[in-house]
């Protein structure tokens, strides 16, 4: 079982890293599409739709540096194997995620929403993985310590026996 569970942990380990790094190139995507829309924005005649545009880039823009700084914490969490770190991660990735449902368009919206979901996904199995991993591995030491006290106190009896100090048992 516990192959299984290093498997299995390694795996999703991979597998989320790889996720990230398509994300963070998302991001840097969704940087300068934000840059561009900034700049699609001064062309518009009207002042009104100008300014909404305005917005609307510079909220992407926002949302673009957040997720890309997140993304890079998260690559260090999952790295690392730090599970506070990769708590964070995945709540901001949460966030991230129905924000971008608000935020932005067409194909771009879509894949960043998409991997953004991916994220979260991977990052919960991967927290579920190394908790449980760390269960197993204190129900594993707190047996071996049982077993290496009762070892000692059967060493004891033993030990107390061949030295003459047994004790009767009257009835």
């Amino acid at each position: 079982m516990p192959i299984q569970m290093t498997n299995s942990l390694t795996l999703v380990k991979t597998i989320l890293i790889s996720v990230i790094a398509l994300s963070i190139i998302g991001s840097i995507a969704q940087l300068v599409a934000a840059l561009f829309a900034v700049g699609a924005s001064q062309d518009v005649g009207n002042l009104k739709d100008q300014s909404l545009m305005e917005l609307g880039a510079i909220i992407m823009l926002i949302m673009a540096l957040i997720c890309f700084t997140f993304e890079l914490i998260g690559i260090l969490g999952v790295l690392k194997g730090n599970l506070a770190v990769m708590s964070v991660f995945a709540v901001v990735m949460t966030l991230a995620t129905i924000i971008s449902c608000f935020t932005g368009s067409g194909g771009l919206k879509f894949l960043i929403i998409l991997l953004n979901l991916t994220m979260t996904a991977l990052s919960c199995i991967y927290l579920y993985l190394c908790v449980r991993r760390k269960e197993m591995e204190e129900i594993r030491q707190r047996n071996s310590m049982s077993i290496s006290v009762i070892n000692d106190m059967n060493d004891g009896l033993m030990n107390n026996h061949h030295n003459g100090n047994s004790r009767k048992i009257s009835s």
